[in-house]
């Protein structure tokens, strides 16, 4: 019998190609027992098989191979692992963030408002409104007129009757809000989970957010959720860490108290910490410690050397709470966390109205007055939440990963400060895209966000500004200085002169094209300063089926309304008005066949259903 492998082409990798390849094969060593080539027959359905498992495996081969690198990978958890073994940690969901005003009626003295009955509201209160459900951040104290962050922002207004008598006093607070609910995940950790290092606990949500607070209470049987002051024990809380090796966290120093409203930090000894991971599906991973706590390893070791016959295992050597402890047996973890965001959670103004989920404390003696002012708790949002957004995208994670790799760390270079920039926890609000440039010492940052259609909003508020500033200190080189702005959207309309094949359906023909440009526009594909190169919207409209030629493509900047009120240089054709809708648009006039962007400027088809236009001849 022939060897087949002397002649077997292995250059082959496509279905028609291993099929043909097949077919050779059997003329040329088996001519005598295989002469019926007939796509019916028999043999060659078998042929037809093979092939396609070839075909199948080939593919199979390509893809596995293309995910063990940065630059071909294509599958979301093999980005992930990639991301990982880069150091890099890709975020999960990120909640919108806005303002509230939180008011309650409190009773009169007759030196103002009664004080013993100005409640502090537990952080955590929820407003709801359009399917969405936001939480304050911090604690509202109606007491003071400053917030946790030291900013006044407490008003007092009096409520008279007919005869200008006082009746009461309206207190409003505006308190900072994020997208999100809180939930608690239980569980109880077995003697045989005890003794597992570096225990891995998941979340069920795939939309997890943040965690708020992790304690394990040494008892079973628990039925009840714990208590604010339990989430706050120190004897029961574990830490998050960035890795389990920093046994430090700077945390609030409970015994200092406060200097102006702002809360006196300290780096604090860790040994209950763990480490946060979210994973491909938006879903949130736990890993533990993997050491024992008040453990000396070296007088441990004496001991077992003078004990004559006994063995040591280096492991019970080893173990100690370097890398954090374990988890104690028979005890009962609570992990309080928070799920929703994304860019569902932009939403508008004075959307959210109903307030639930308050945790007062109030030390007024009338029980009765102090429910009173409970239910009197009124609250809205006067201005629009932005900066929420989804799970990162592959094409996002390879840009990300390869940016954050040399920077170790640190922010050395601009790329470093993009890249650690969009690494900025979601609690805290994510800008959708990012561009830098720099000024002598001085990293300028322009981020524009999304609202809750996915378009795009570049008024950001300043408490993102404020928290990206705050995030990127300990990473940037002493003699540099950030400074966030807000970037500016080009919005524009495209209008099409297709000639097409008579032998096509013009209506399909027009509706394919269509489908094409939206693909081409779509906004996760396009970056700040990123220039549109007409040559490459007529090449992908002369791929669609029944199109002969495309005849003309123009171009023109809206503004106004609801659109950006930026205009280009290009913009140099005639300003028109819509139809009395105070928008305007005017012709850009290409140069070099290209609409150039600016380094702060990204360009946005807003409504495409109406700025995409295609005539068809």
């Amino acid at each position: 019998m022939a060897d087949l492998r002397k002649v077997q082409n292995y250059l082959s990798r496509d279905y028609q190609s291993i099929r043909q390849d097949l077919i050779n094969l059997l003329k040329v060593h088996f001519p005598d027992n295989f002469q019926d080539f007939n796509s019916a027959s028999a043999g060659m359905s078998l042929v037809e098989l093979m092939a396609y498992v070839s075909d199948l495996l080939s593919h199979h081969t390509d893809v596995r191979f293309n995910n063990l690198f940065l630059d071909g990978v294509t599958d979301r958890v093999s980005a992930f692992k990639l991301a990982k073994t880069f150091g890099f940690k890709p975020v999960g969901y990120r909640p919108a963030l806005t303002l509230a005003d939180i008011e309650i009626e409190v009773p009169p003295t007759a030196d103002g408002p009664d004080t013993s009955y100005l409640p502090l509201f537990r952080a955590g209160v929820q407003l709801r409104g359009n399917n969405q459900v936001f939480e304050t951040v911090n604690d509202c104290d109606f007491s003071s007129d400053f917030s946790e962050d030291g900013v006044a922002n407490k008003k007092v207004l009096p409520v008279f009757n007919a005869n200008q008598d006082i009746l009461r006093y309206r207190i409003i607070k505006r308190e900072k809000i994020k997208a999100g609910a809180t939930v608690v995940f239980k569980k109880e950790i077995t003697p045989e989970m005890a003794t597992t290092p570096f225990l891995e606990i998941y979340l069920p949500e795939n939309n997890v957010l943040e965690i708020v607070s992790v304690i394990v209470i040494p008892a079973v049987g628990l039925n009840s959720t714990p208590s604010y002051t339990d989430f706050n024990n120190d004897l029961y809380k574990y830490y998050e860490v960035e890795e389990l090796a920093q046994d430090k966290v700077f945390s609030i120093d409970e015994n200092a108290g406060t200097v102006n409203g702002v809360s006196i930090g300290r780096y604090k000894q860790v040994p209950q910490r763990f480490i946060k991971e979210f994973m491909a599906d938006g879903s949130c991973k736990l890993t533990f410690g993997g050491g024992t706590a008040n453990y000396d390893a070296y007088e441990n070791y004496l001991s077992n050397l003078a004990l004559v016959g006994n063995s040591i295992d280096i492991n019970d050597i080893f173990n100690n709470d370097a890398l954090g402890t374990k988890l104690p047996a028979n005890s009962t973890l609570f992990v309080k966390y928070r799920i929703g965001g994304g860019t569902i959670s932009n939403i508008g103004a004075n959307i959210l109205q109903q307030v639930t989920n308050i945790d007062a404390v109030i030390l007024g003696a009338d029980p009765n007055k102090a429910q009173d002012v409970i239910r009197s708790t009124r609250a809205t949002n006067p201005l629009p939440a932005v900066g929420g957004n989804d799970l990162q995208t592959i094409e996002e994670i390879k840009y990300l990963v390869a940016s954050n790799f040399a920077a170790q760390m640190r922010c050395v270079t601009l790329n470093d400060y993009i890249a650690r920039a969009y690494m900025i926890p979601g609690k805290f609000g994510a800008p959708f895209r990012i561009h830098g440039q720099v000024e002598d010492n001085k990293v300028k940052l322009y981020i524009i966000s999304r609202d809750a259609n996915g378009r795009l909003n570049n008024i950001s508020t300043n408490i993102i500004k404020n928290n990206l500033v705050e995030y990127l200190v300990p990473y940037r080189m002493v003699n540099d200085y950030v400074e966030i702005n807000d970037g500016k959207i080009i919005n524009i309309q495209v209008e099409v002169d297709l000639y097409t094949d008579g032998s096509y359906n013009a209506n399909e023909v027009k509706l394919h094209a269509l489908n094409v440009l939206k693909d081409f526009f779509n906004l996760d594909k396009w970056q700040l300063n990123q220039h549109i190169y007409i040559s490459q919207v007529v090449d992908v409209l002369r791929e669609v089926p029944g199109v002969v030629n495309v005849v003309d493509v123009r171009f023109y900047n809206l503004e106004g309304g609801p659109y950006s009120n930026t205009v280009i240089a290009q913009a140099t054709g005639q300003r028109e008005s819509i139809l009395n809708t105070g928008v305007y648009r005017t012709k850009i006039e290409p140069v070099s066949n290209t609409i150039f962007s600016t380094p702060i400027s990204i360009f946005e088809v807003r409504y495409t259903d109406v700025d995409l236009r295609i005539r068809t001849a």
